[in-house]
């Protein structure tokens, strides 16, 4: 039932895909002999939780996965508060990967290949046997409330995937163009919407912002609150869009942070009950 409640989400949501042009990193980063595993193999780990047209596979309980864990271009995966997991062997994330304020992956072997989207309000950590590839046309966010423990020496990025870690980066052997490609500032926003644009490059304007970037919307009611959108130039030549609805952020590089944190919330307590 579950699988079948994946494929008729698929069907009527709409997949939009960046397309790149020109990369400095191989996009061959997990060896095609390698064995994988697929999110209905660790369904006993996470449950599909949905809304019209929107849904994604949260993790209930901490989880350890052997093979190369991949999670597909019409698949979300949410690790939320308190959950932890670990990829011995790495990750192909061609959809969408969200990890909120308390939660954890960690990289413990393989790569961590990022060919969909990964915004990260908690903490990923790759260890010094692992790696990571942001590849081409790809989103690679880390919010001001989340950390990036980065102790390999082995980063592949390309220069047309949307990159910036506005939290902490703790890094042991990056090198300094790396380390700047990743601690990206933002030069300027550009905010507005249908009605018109306006461009700010004051670093207070900036800073608020960026500030404004993880007040999520959760409880949404149609109140005739105005959308904007906001999009920051990076100095690594990235674009990391956010919209915002009455000032409180709902998307994040087209993510929809704020929904997936209410599923995140909806599905923990429903275990909770469970449990009880």
């Amino acid at each position: 039932m579950k699988k079948i409640t994946k494929m008729i989400i698929a069907a009527v949501t709409t997949i939009s895909l960046s397309v790149g042009a020109g990369i400095t990193a191989s996009a061959d980063c997990v060896d095609p002999e390698m064995k994988t595993v697929s999110l209905d193999r660790i369904g006993d780990s996470t449950k599909f939780n949905c809304y019209p047209n929107f849904g994604a596979d949260i993790l209930i309980s901490n989880r350890a996965v052997k093979n190369c864990l991949v999670v597909g271009e019409d698949e979300t995966l949410v690790i939320p508060k308190g959950k932890k997991m670990v990829l011995n062997k790495g990750a192909r994330i061609n959809g969408t990967l969200y990890i909120e304020e308390g939660g954890y992956l960690a990289v413990r072997g393989g790569r961590l290949y990022d060919g969909g989207k990964i915004v990260c309000d908690g903490t990923i950590s790759v260890g010094e046997k692992a790696g990571m590839t942001i590849d081409r046309g790809s989103v690679f966010v880390v919010t001001e409330l989340g950390t990036l423990k980065y102790s390999a020496d082995d980063l592949l990025v390309s220069g047309t995937a949307e990159i910036a870690c506005f939290g902490e980066l703790n890094q042991k052997y990056l090198s300094d163009w790396d380390q700047s490609v990743l601690l990206a500032k933002p030069v300027c926003a550009v905010v507005g919407n249908s009605n018109g644009m306006v461009s700010a490059t004051a670093e207070k304007t900036l800073n608020d912002y960026l500030a404004d970037m993880t007040d999520y919307l959760t409880d949404f009611v149609n109140n005739g609150d105005v959308i904007i959108y906001v999009s920051f130039l990076m100095d690594n030549s990235s674009c990391i869009k956010m919209m915002q609805i009455g000032g409180e952020t709902t998307e994040i590089a087209t993510v929809d942070v704020g929904n997936l944190k209410m599923l995140a919330e909806e599905t923990m307590q429903w275990v909770e009950e469970q449990n009880k």
